[in-house]
């Protein structure tokens, strides 16, 4: 079935509202549709951290939660949360200002609705994605495709989904312009070109830099926030 990896946060485990939430783990969702639909969908499993597969319970929630930032600037923006083993985790939506170090902050209203996977955006156009047949555009991607994964393995790409956003939508909203790292700038030929990912996409840094900031010797860090490595490094 297809599988989804994006970076979400503990709820539960970090005090849930008006927390501060400190570190992201990585989820893979392993689903045979586009929607996350929660505990109805008996098809739908989850993973964190590399952990086995469980089946999510009750239905997912689009809330809408208010919080600062890490500039100190007040915003309201619409999580997607879901159950998994009584622990409660939300995914920021594309464009986000929320990262690592912000706190969570109150309840505003909610839905109940499924959320399709679209909404959580990952590569831009022109991104080139390292398959068993070299480099391919992600835009070129088809079902069947082997990806080169982070463990260095190749797995089967189930399903290619993509989302077009328009230019007015950019216009009315900044937030859903993607970030454009330099080439070079994360060290070394890292990245080997421009690449242009959405701005909570995750990169993963392992660095000297890391040890220092967060005592890990790596990272996820949201695109927007790629800059802070970038400068040191430079």
């Amino acid at each position: 079935m297809p599988q989804y990896t994006v970076a979400a946060f503990n709820w539960s485990a970090n005090g849930g509202y008006n927390s501060q939430h400190n570190s992201s783990s990585t989820v893979v969702i392993d689903d045979d549709d586009a929607n996350l639909d929660g505990a109805t969908d008996a098809n739908e499993t989850v993973s964190i951290d590399g952990g086995a597969f469980t089946v999510t319970s009750g239905p997912p929630y689009d809330i809408d939660v208010s919080f600062t930032d890490v500039n100190g600037d007040t915003h309201v923006e619409t999580f997607y949360f879901f159950n998994v083993g009584g622990s409660w985790y939300f995914i920021p939506g594309p464009g986000s200002e929320f990262t690592e170090g912000v706190t969570f902050g109150s309840y505003q209203s909610h839905t109940t609705t499924p959320t399709p996977y679209s909404t959580i955006t990952c590569f831009v156009r022109g991104a080139l994605i390292e398959t068993d047949s070299g480099l391919v555009p992600v835009e070129d991607l088809r079902a069947g495709d082997k990806i080169l994964c982070a463990d260095g393995e190749y797995k089967t790409l189930r399903l290619a989904l993509s989302r077009k956003i328009s230019a007015w939508e950019t216009d009315a909203n900044p937030k859903l312009q993607p970030v454009r790292i330099m080439a070079g700038a994360l060290g070394h030929v890292m990245p080997q070109r421009d690449l242009l990912v959405s701005r909570q996409h995750r990169i993963l840094v392992s660095s000297a830099i890391c040890e220092r900031m967060f005592g890990l010797e790596q990272v996820l860090v949201s695109a927007i926030k790629t800059d802070v490595f970038a400068k040191n490094f430079c």
